[in-house]
């Protein structure tokens, strides 16, 4: 893959070809120090973008604190991922990484207090039934 590739990739959030990725071993740790600096970049950019820096010293500092630990848990759900490609776990891991979205709906639910509509509990029970069935049937 030529270096514009893999720029495109980072910005898009595409993690590389797994099986690419297995032959590579030794670039995981790259690939992600890579990634999260878009990211960070990105962010950054947007901020400034919409001339909203002056707000990051007023945010207060639970939901700092949340974002942080945001952080932390997006940076060791990346290394994890990474690690099980590394080691040839793709067809176990995907399905997992995939139910985060159930595990962040329940989350936004139960402790959040948000209401979902029927639409929304109708897309998040096929997607979860269609993830189980990857894992099962694969």
């Amino acid at each position: 893959m030529d270096r514009s590739g893999n720029f495109i990739s980072d910005i898009c959030g595409d993690y590389g070809n797994p099986l690419q990725m297995r032959h590579q071993k030794h670039q995981f740790r790259r690939c992600d120090c890579r990634s999260t600096s878009v990211v960070l970049i990105l962010a950054w950019l947007i901020v400034f973008c919409r001339k909203e820096q002056k707000f990051v010293r007023e945010i207060p500092k639970k939901e700092l604190g949340f974002l942080i630990l945001s952080g932390i848990a997006t940076g060791a759900s990346w290394l994890c991922y990474y690690y099980a490609i590394q080691q040839g776990q793709v067809s176990v891991v995907v399905p997992i990484d995939r139910l985060s979205i159930l595990i962040t709906v329940l989350f936004s639910v139960l402790v959040l207090k948000e209401k979902l509509s029927a639409k929304s509990w109708v897309g998040l029970s096929l997607l979860t039934a269609g993830t189980v069935c990857m894992a099962v049937f694969t």
